[in-house]
């Protein structure tokens, strides 16, 4: 299930990160029981960073949660977990997600310039320990008006960068 507080969460690393002056993205990890694993917010820009995406941070979170839970992460499997992300994940978030055998990702907005949803939908993984292919389970815009909320970040951001005209951020009825 889709838990409203956990995509509000991600909406606020999100805001705290265009405040820091950079893309406004924030995720959640959570497990099967809804309890908060790890979070992250994109710190490109601060850090010079290509890599610290919120998605990547907050799965490097979930790693150190993993080794504090026993240490095997083979026992501690990745589909447990939800991932709730503002912005529908990138190539290279996608790739992540899917090496971390993330069970679900929900994203706040559609990303119309450069999403991996097709990826999450038609990969899937080989769970080795279960001898078994599967996928994470994805759910894109679950909450509208966090979607508008979104997309409303995402335009302050390329505004800021004086770039509102080559990256418009329709609202997400326009965009569908």
């Amino acid at each position: 299930m889709i838990e409203r507080r956990w995509m509000e969460r991600a909406v606020e690393l999100a805001r705290r990160s265009l405040e820091e002056g950079t893309y406004p993205v924030g995720a959640v990890l959570t497990d099967a029981e809804g309890r908060l694993v790890a979070e992250g917010r994109n710190r490109v820009l601060p850090t010079g960073d290509p890599t610290a995406h919120a998605e990547v941070e907050a799965l490097r979170g979930a790693a150190a949660w993993f080794r504090a839970q026993g240490g095997d992460r083979r026992r501690r499997r990745g589909e447990a977990l939800t991932l709730y992300t503002t912005l529908e994940p990138c190539l290279m978030c996608g790739g992540a997600i899917l090496f971390a055998q993330v069970g679900a990702v929900a994203w706040g907005s559609d990303d119309p310039y450069g999403g991996s949803h097709r990826i999450l939908q038609a990969q899937s993984h080989y769970d080795g320990h279960r001898g078994r292919w599967s996928r994470s389970r994805t759910f894109a815009e679950p909450f509208p008006d966090l979607a508008r909320e979104v997309r409303a970040l995402m335009r302050q951001w390329e505004e800021r960068r004086g770039r509102l005209e080559e990256f418009a951020w329709p609202e997400p009825e326009e965009a569908r």
